[in-house]
């Protein structure tokens, strides 16, 4: 699946406020790419989060996922501070259909809005224990 547009996402939900649920799962597969089964349930989930009154309009800035629960959000939030962002990925993608793109786009964003810092790699320091190694090596052979 690719990327959908914010333009696009706000027809679907247009189609689902006026009752027009086919129209917005064809609209979803035709910006997506998805199978039917999948569009089904986002256009599912996301009219069950317009239903429950938990979608938002605004700017990416102002970052809202149709369908997304607040403890989707919490658990995303809780992996990130523990520096686990590929299990946020995966875990936003089972709950949302999305493409990996649009998953990484959206968990980044929480990241954004909930002020996490990035998780550092730690290789810096394999680098220079190496070189440290690697001189000390050299200094002692000769």
């Amino acid at each position: 699946m690719s990327e959908i547009p914010l333009e696009t996402r706000e027809q679907i939900v247009q189609e689902i406020a006026a009752g027009n649920k086919l129209q917005a799962i064809r609209l979803y597969r035709e910006a997506s790419g998805a199978d039917l089964s999948s569009a089904k349930k986002f256009v599912e989930q996301l009219q069950m989060a317009i239903d429950s009154g938990s979608e938002h309009s605004g700017s990416e800035s102002s970052f809202s996922v149709p369908g997304m629960s607040d403890e989707l959000v919490s658990e995303i939030v809780e992996l990130l501070r523990r520096g686990d962002k590929i299990p946020a990925i995966k875990a936003y993608r089972s709950a949302i259909p999305s493409s990996l793109k649009e998953a990484k786009d959206a968990v980044e964003q929480i990241e954004r809005d909930h002020n996490i810092p990035k998780a550092r790699s730690g290789c810096g320091a394999a680098v220079l224990l190496c070189c440290l190694a690697s001189v000390w090596l050299v200094l002692w052979c000769r």
